[in-house]
């Protein structure tokens, strides 16, 4: 479910705890909290207020991101935590992924959470850890991250949680410039909200109006498409009742492409095929949000089968 909440005083905050309480009576049942919006808004602060009182209830956080390389921003994420009491965020002091809060002479160590690359997550549902609620940074950015298959990964690490905490919140986290279709391929539309925050900015003498709108948290890009033009159909192959078509052009970057439509028959499913969909890029972002699932199903089988 997308809700538009415009903040139209540049003093003005959103408060994802107030925005729950509000929805809480209609949609009893939404535990996953998607915010995208505006800089400056108050994404980060106010889910920072609603994850200080989840772990001073004793809940354990999961970080996830999409780049390996940014799994240390965890430590700066919680560093709120210790602020103000002397104590740090420290990674892996409490075994591999763990974030620590401790005291600066490491005298006593606390365990609130544990942090991921989602391309990772057989390794999480092998460590069987309790978690009690998700924060999805930036799940927008595929930076060093375009490999991962978010809705595959996404879909086995919540019922993997679901399984010993089946109340966990997850909160997503990003900015806008384009519409990120993710959770409405993952999820009934009152098993979420999504919420993209606009705010007018303050006079600052900012005269393009492009970053103006940038600032103020609207969709500047649409969905960007790969033309397909010179691209022929060889057909498709169907998996849990799905088509997934591939498209070939032998001069073309990419020489594959997926969709969630096109021409053609129906193609037999063998090694040669599945090898043409690891290689192929999706044709747009809503196209791979629709297809991420049934290639994540293909390609995990045929891994398994290759042990």
């Amino acid at each position: 479910m997308d809700k538009k909440i415009n903040l139209k005083n540049p003093d003005e905050w959103f408060y994802v705890e107030n925005e729950i309480e509000k929805i809480r009576a209609d949609y009893p049942d939404i535990r996953t909290y998607v915010l995208t919006g505006a800089r400056g808004c108050g994404k980060t602060q106010s889910t920072h207020g609603k994850i200080k009182k989840l772990y001073e209830s004793g809940k354990i956080a999961l970080y996830i991101r999409n780049a390996k390389r940014d799994i240390p921003t965890a430590r700066q994420y919680f560093a709120f935590l210790g602020d103000g009491v002397g104590r740090q965020v420290t990674l892996g002091s409490m075994g591999a992924s763990t974030i620590v809060l401790e005291d600066k002479d490491n005298s006593e160590k606390e365990l609130i959470g544990y942090s991921l690359f989602l391309g990772d997550y057989e390794v999480f549902k092998s460590a069987k850890r309790h978690v009690d609620y998700i924060v999805y940074e930036e799940f927008s950015s595929f930076t060093n991250g375009s490999a991962i298959n978010r809705v595959f990964a996404l879909t086995e690490l919540r019922e993997t949680i679901r399984q010993t905490c089946p109340d966990f919140e997850f909160f997503a986290i990003s900015n806008n410039i384009f519409k990120d279709d993710l959770f409405d391929n993952l999820l009934d539309t009152d098993q979420f909200i999504h919420w993209q925050i606009t705010k007018k900015t303050p006079s600052s003498g900012i005269k393009n109006l492009a970053i103006k709108s940038y600032l103020e948290g609207e969709y500047l890009v649409p969905d960007i498409v790969i033309n397909l033009s010179h691209y022929k159909c060889m057909g498709y192959v169907t998996i849990a009742n799905t088509p997934l078509y591939i498209f070939e052009w032998e001069y073309g970057i990419p020489k594959y492409v997926l969709s969630s439509t096109g021409t053609g028959d129906r193609m037999k499913l063998d090694t040669e095929t599945i090898q043409i969909i690891r290689q192929a890029h999706y044709r747009s972002l809503k196209d791979r949000n629709k297809c991420e699932f049934v290639v994540g199903l293909v390609t995990f089988a045929d891994a398994k089968l290759r042990v």
